[in-house]
């Protein structure tokens, strides 16, 4: 590690997972803070996955997609440096808006719809694989965050541990995904193309309006059966949503994944063309996103642990030159800290 730890000051454990651990720290010669992913080689059986995520982060350059800042391997370890989203988890904000509608879905599903669009026009193209709401993270939060009802959020994709080159007629079978997210024929004839994602996005969608997802059922198999099957409505909420939103969500969860529109189809969507959407305020749906949250946590525990970047969001102003990076960080907190 003598060579990650001569560069970087590691801080406080942010996120945990059964590979390994995630830390804030500082680049001492960047003089940015940022996010180091310390992978325990031993407890992975096959370090080509590892090595597969960093080649695809490596090759992303795009704002709405986390960046790969550096990385390193030793005979024990990998190394994963990141570009730190201090904003945190998206859904997690949205549950503590006072103020949240049709409008604020939009403008994430177009930034993740513009991520999209760079992955699958590269050269060869990427398929992200796992697309839902734990791997959305937001760049910053703003102070007046609550308050300011037309505020835009810089979104962050991020986790490409399950990613996946494409290659056009491969069969892929054992690939993994999230239920209620996969698309089934993934998971089901080992068919992988970008309108994977395009499927995956349309649970999002759902979720971002609805707080919950289109799939009901107490199991991951029951999830995982009605995805098979088709079987989804739309719930009462969208009696008060506009009927692009609806045909939106609908052209991408469709069986038939030939029949999905592209990222790029998407964007000139009648829904994310037309203006005047629905400002009100879906109280609903964030109620629902609170049970959502705890409920899809235990069912991800049960397929995967991933990381992410579980950080309050807080701006961690450096003030003091003659500080390490650390100890900014650090006195950024407490003073936050005696604010609350």
């Amino acid at each position: 590690m003598n060579i990650v730890a001569n560069r970087y000051q590691l801080g406080q454990l942010i996120g945990k997972g059964s590979f390994g651990s995630v830390y804030l720290a500082g680049d001492i010669v960047t003089r940015k803070i940022v996010a180091v992913k310390i992978i325990n080689k031993k407890l992975v059986n096959d370090t080509k996955a590892i090595m597969n995520e960093i080649l695809i982060l490596h090759k992303c350059q795009h704002e709405n997609i986390i960046k790969l800042e550096n990385y390193h391997e030793d005979a024990d370890f990998v190394y994963i440096i990141q570009e730190l989203a201090v904003g945190g988890q998206l859904f997690k904000h949205i549950v503590k808006r006072q103020h949240y509608s049709e409008f604020h879905a939009k403008v994430i599903i177009r930034q993740l719809l513009s991520a999209l669009k760079y992955l699958h026009t590269l050269s060869p193209p990427i398929v992200h694989m796992d697309i839902k709401p734990e791997n959305i993270l937001l760049k910053q939060i703003p102070d007046d965050y609550d308050q300011n009802e037309l505020f835009k959020p810089l979104v962050k994709l991020t986790d490409f541990g399950l990613s996946q080159f494409y290659q056009r007629g491969a069969l892929k079978y054992g690939l993994g995904g999230t239920p209620g997210y996969i698309a089934p024929e993934v998971k089901t004839r080992g068919i992988l193309t970008p309108s994977a994602d395009i499927y995956s996005l349309g649970v999002v969608t759902y979720v971002l309006i609805a707080g919950r997802l289109p799939f009901d059922g107490v199991s991951i198999d029951e999830i995982y059966q009605k995805q098979i099957k088709n079987q989804w409505s739309f719930c009462d909420i969208f009696e008060n949503i506009s009927s692009q939103a609806r045909d939106f969500i609908e052209s991408c969860i469709t069986l038939d994944f030939e029949r999905r529109p592209t990222a790029e189809q998407l964007l000139n969507s009648d829904w994310l063309g037309i203006e005047g959407i629905s400002s009100m305020n879906l109280q609903i749906s964030r109620k629902a996103l609170q049970k959502y949250l705890v409920e899809q946590k235990l069912r991800t525990g049960m397929q995967f642990i991933v990381f992410t970047q579980m950080v309050e969001a807080s701006s961690y102003q450096i003030d003091d030159p003659n500080k390490s990076i650390i100890e900014r960080i650090e006195t950024s907190r407490r003073g936050k800290r005696k604010a609350q």
